[in-house]
């Protein structure tokens, strides 16, 4: 019947192990989910477009995953050298950016740059606030990285209930898919509707870190310089950076215009200038 409808032959294919009854059950749920009506928790779901089913069925069968991915994760790190280095998570919820349950991370555990115990930090985090309830599991996890950054986010989700979300590795080059037991990567044709939704996804996760790994070097630049100002407070250093809104601005002022900020007074205002220009080989 479907390869009449098609006219052309069609193969089904189904995961090893599975049940016909399981297939059954995989079957009406999914019809369920394409017309919107009640989840298996009882809340109602929004019908999902053509494009939206097309995508996650898809994502589901090449992945073999036991249900069908609406929410699906992305973890990246961002770092230069080692330095500020960074983490973000964000979520797809039928193949666009639910912003509610994006987050970010400031790495605290590791020295220099070590991607793998960066990735295990954000993830292990992660999978405490879903072991405490505060954010629901996904339905899969993309890593961004090849097989050592997507052991080293499994073993951070171990011994919570994040391990038994599936989790896969993507890494940029051939956007390879890297399966966990597995050395060989998957390759999918990069027009397949699968790897459109993962590409979207982990590109959203490496712009979120990228933009936070920005502010975060930002804003310790801004600190380092004004630090060296002796006799300047940490209140008098955020009134400066709230008049004029960042350190190279506050560098091009006039020296009454700093020395009119409150509790400034013009000999720490030559005293500012003095030190910023210094720091960035400038005379002031």
């Amino acid at each position: 019947m479907l390869s009449a409808s098609a006219s052309s032959g069609v193969r089904v294919r189904t995961p090893r192990g599975t049940s016909e009854r399981a297939l059954v059950r995989n079957a009406r749920r999914n019809a369920a989910l394409l017309l919107g009506r009640e989840s298996e928790d009882g809340e109602r779901e929004r019908p999902l477009s053509r494009n939206e089913f097309d995508e996650a069925l898809e994502l589901q069968r090449e992945l073999g995953l036991p249900t069908l991915p609406r929410r699906i994760r992305a973890f990246d790190v961002s770092t230069i050298q080692g330095r500020h280095t960074v983490a973000s998570m964000v979520t797809f919820r039928d193949g666009s950016p639910f912003k509610g349950e994006y987050r970010r991370f400031r790495i605290e555990s590791v020295a220099g740059q070590d991607d793998f115990a960066s990735m295990s930090e954000a993830v292990g985090r992660h999978a405490a606030r879903v072991q405490e309830g505060e954010i629901e599991p996904a339905d899969l996890i993309v890593i961004d990285g090849g097989v050592g950054q997507l052991e080293a986010a499994r073993k951070a989700a171990a011994g919570t209930p994040l391990e038994r979300v599936p989790f896969i590795g993507l890494a940029k080059r051939l956007e390879e898919i890297f399966l966990p037991g597995r050395h060989d990567s998957l390759l999918l044709p990069r027009r397949s509707p699968a790897v459109k939704l993962l590409m979207r996804l982990r590109d959203e996760a490496h712009r979120f870190a990228v933009g936070y790994h920005r502010l975060v070097r930002t804003k310790a630049a801004r600190a380092s310089a004004l630090d060296k100002v002796p006799g300047l407070g940490p209140k008098r250093r955020a009134l400066l950076l709230q008049k004029f809104g960042s350190l190279e601005r506050i560098r091009r002022q006039p020296l009454d215009a700093i020395a009119s900020v409150p509790g400034i007074g013009v000999r720490m205002a030559e005293r500012i200038l003095r030190e910023i220009g210094t720091a960035n080989g400038v005379n002031a």
